[in-house]
């Protein structure tokens, strides 16, 4: 019978810093290589970790499919003493920061500092791995600092650093990460994207609707507004960046609020019908009950523009200053007719539509007609 110990194995034939014994009562080795290609290419030599496979499965459903008797790497923990089980490539330190986590050793994962780069290493694995949930105490300690301005914060970050951190409050779930946008927006340079393509993992991961909000932030409240105001040469085009600003900062706010309304208080719009709160359809005409979602009120605001000829912005470029100002006014009134939520007059969709002709009245009040092309 082996009577090899499973820290004494794990150490045979490597080199010291080969070796992390994670559980010293572990009862599985975890052989993982160094990344080899794209922009997280490390160099080094492998590494295995000791580990016990009751908190892995514990810890992730994937660990848990992963050790079942129908998979290879299960049959081998019951066959086996202590088997090795290659994970193949992934970011070494990421990955022993993951293991610690999950096997409580607070005092180390604690000491570990965490920047964006470590984060976002973190997220990716723990978004392959499905260990969100085991992780959320510490998800919440880690951007705590990113989000309260404390010492190394966001303000303290460059372009490629505040995306790879979108990027791991994206894959961690963080309920930080709508607070931590709104604070990474401030901070975002007019060409943040060209800082980003140099970790491809960001765009790849982080859906382009909250990107395309980050781009809409820089138009309406970013650190490049006064900037942008301060250098523009004459009033044309002051108005030109106020108005563009009004109409497509409503969508952030729009994003912003993340609350969904339903229908059912309603009656059908088909058959007049009253709705039940339990139906998903109608039960005299069987038309679909949608909900009132932040996506629906985004594409509902942007069709309402694209019907006004507010939308895309190349429709504006031939029209007068005042002429804009009158379809926001028609937007308000006439736009949202046809939204009917349980919200009501508290629905964003219709609150930003009735703001929406007051800030066009505001911007153009002590205005002439001066064209949007600058003539």
């Amino acid at each position: 019978m082996d009577q090899t110990r499973p820290e004494d194995q794990i150490a045979v034939g490597a080199a010291p810093d080969e070796k992390l014994i994670v559980d010293p009562d572990g009862d599985v080795i975890l052989a993982v290589s160094p990344v080899t290609t794209g922009t997280e290419k490390k160099s080094g030599p492998p590494r295995r970790f000791l580990a016990s496979s009751k908190i892995l499965k514990l810890a992730s459903p994937v660990f848990t499919k992963m050790f079942s008797p129908s998979f290879r790497e299960g049959a081998a923990l019951e066959s086996e003493t202590c088997p090795v089980i290659q994970l193949g490539e992934e970011d070494l330190d990421a990955m022993e920061l993951l293991l610690r986590a999950v096997h409580f050793d607070t005092d180390k994962v604690s000491k570990t500092e965490q920047t964006p780069h470590t984060l976002a290493e973190l997220a990716i694995l723990s978004d392959k791995y499905d260990c969100n949930r085991a992780l959320k105490p510490w998800i919440v300690l880690w951007f705590h600092k990113f989000n309260f301005q404390e010492v190394d914060g966001i303000e303290d970050l460059d372009q490629l650093a505040l995306g790879k951190l979108v990027l791991a409050g994206y894959l961690f779930r963080s309920s930080y990460f709508d607070l931590m946008c709104a604070d990474v927006a401030k901070h975002l340079v007019k060409t943040f994207l060209l800082s980003w393509d140099e970790e491809p993992r960001i765009t790849a991961h982080v859906p382009d609707s909250v990107i395309g909000s980050f781009k809409l932030f820089q138009l309406s409240t970013g650190p490049c507004l006064t900037t942008n105001i301060d250098s523009l040469s004459n009033e044309a085009e002051r108005l030109r960046f106020d108005l563009r600003s009004v109409i497509e900062g409503v969508q952030v706010c729009l994003r912003g609020a993340n609350t969904s309304f339903g229908t059912w208080k309603l009656a059908c719009p088909i058959c007049l019908e009253p709705r039940r709160k339990k139906d998903q359809r109608c039960g005299c005409c069987h038309e679909p009950i949608k909900s009132c979602t932040p996506e629906g009120r985004v594409g509902e605001y942007f069709d309402i523009l694209s019907r006004f000829g507010l939308w895309p912005s190349s429709h504006r470029e031939s029209l007068s200053a005042h002429k804009i100002a009158a379809k926001m006014s028609d937007i308000s009134e006439e736009g949202v007719k046809d939204h009917r939520c349980n919200a009501g007059e508290l629905c964003p969709l219709i609150s930003e539509m009735t703001l929406l002709k007051a800030r066009g009245v505001d911007i153009l009040e002590e205005d002439t007609e001066i064209s949007f092309s600058g003539t």
